[in-house]
């Protein structure tokens, strides 16, 4: 296929995309939105925080670990733990599940314990900031449970 050919194939692909898009359009008549409120935001939010400040924090551990310093594997075990649960637990918030009351009592406890270790890293900024994170989810959790 020469470039010309390619240039008019990819033309032809665009332009037949945009009928889609207007055919799409045209059947969005008669569609209706349903207002829904999320009461459960701020659980959501510190979950999520949680769980990206975990995962970095992971990260540092690992770069530790692989040096042959056993210092911060119980670190590692922490954030592996709340990662997990915490994932768990912005689903459940965000879809209102029936069992949020009880995951957040877990998930508070997995934070004050995360807390607990990371604080012990504090010549680690990952730690702190995780460590930040899992107390101001212990204490959003604490509203839930």
């Amino acid at each position: 296929m020469n470039r010309r050919e390619l240039l008019a194939s990819a033309g032809g692909i665009a332009v037949a995309s945009m009928g889609g898009v207007a055919f799409a359009g045209e059947n969005m008549e008669g569609h209706k939105h349903i207002k829904t409120v999320n009461k459960n935001t701020d659980l959501v939010k510190s979950a999520n925080e949680c769980v990206v400040t975990a995962e970095i924090c992971l990260n540092s551990c690992i770069e530790v670990l692989a040096t042959g310093d056993k210092s911060m594997a119980a670190c590692a075990e922490e954030v592996i733990e709340l990662s997990s649960v915490c994932t768990a637990l912005e689903k459940s918030a965000a879809h209102d599940s029936k069992y949020l009351k009880q995951l957040a009592a877990v998930a508070r406890q997995v934070c004050l314990s995360c807390e607990e270790e990371c604080l012990k890293h504090k010549e680690y900024q990952q730690c702190l900031d995780c460590a930040k994170a899992c107390k101001e989810c212990a204490e959003i959790c604490k509203k839930y449970a």
